[in-house]
């Protein structure tokens, strides 16, 4: 497969070990994310309401042991503007207080399992050269109107490396 940027033509491994990454427009259908979506729902209304961490983030990921040791659960950060009402969430739809949802949902939810897991997914990594690639953690981030903090750069393999 190749792609057009500025006028050349480069394979998507060419793309990818230059830059890094790459923007392949309309790869994840419509059906998919919706598949994706309205199954964080489901996640979401299932939620132990006692079972989350409201991230503070910094430079330094401010990582405590919920976060630390999220890689084989799925786990609920909430924003960090969340206030909590008598130690308990508010009263307000998760989806508009919680910032992101991991980071083992590719391994354990089998919706998501499915979405990485599809022949697209393993073509794709076999086309940027990946042999044997290894799914480490997965997200879904919310990026709610008005709401949600700002999250500075960072490269989450400085987070992981030291777990």
């Amino acid at each position: 497969c190749t792609v057009n940027t500025n006028m050349e033509d480069v394979t998507l491994k060419e793309k990818f070990d230059r830059d890094g990454y790459i923007v392949i427009d309309d790869f994840v259908s419509v059906d998919e994310t919706q598949r994706l979506k309205t199954e964080i729902k489901i996640i979401l209304e299932n939620m132990d309401r006692a079972e989350y961490e409201v991230m503070k983030f910094s430079d330094d990921q401010n990582a405590g042991d919920y976060f630390l040791t999220s890689s084989d659960k799925i786990r609920f950060f909430l924003e960090d503007s969340v206030e909590l009402v008598d130690g308990n969430l508010p009263d307000r739809p998760l989806s508009e207080i919680t910032n992101k949802v991991g980071h083992a949902l590719y391994d354990l939810n089998p919706v998501f399992r499915a979405f990485i897991q599809n022949e697209k997914m393993i073509k794709l990594s076999e086309e940027v050269g990946m042999v044997n690639p290894k799914i480490v953690q997965s997200m879904f981030i919310f990026k709610g109107a008005n709401t949600g903090s700002e999250v500075p750069a960072h490269q989450d393999n400085t987070v992981s490396r030291n777990i």
